[in-house]
């Protein structure tokens, strides 16, 4: 999650969002898009849980 909304540095690799290389957008951008991502999604991410426990409720 901090890979994704560019709150980690990356040594190597790149972040996808739905097929989408969000790797070299600002934060901010990257925030947008996720936000757009999730409205569309009826799944929830849950923050005070884990990145695992997030997959396993699903």
């Amino acid at each position: 999650m901090k890979a994704m909304f560019g709150m980690l540095d990356l040594r190597a690799g790149s972040v996808l969002l739905d097929g989408e290389d969000i790797t070299t957008l600002q934060p901010q951008h990257r925030v947008q898009r996720a936000v757009w991502f999730k409205s569309t999604d009826a799944k929830c991410i849950h923050v005070e849980m884990t990145v695992e426990e997030n997959l396993v409720v699903g």
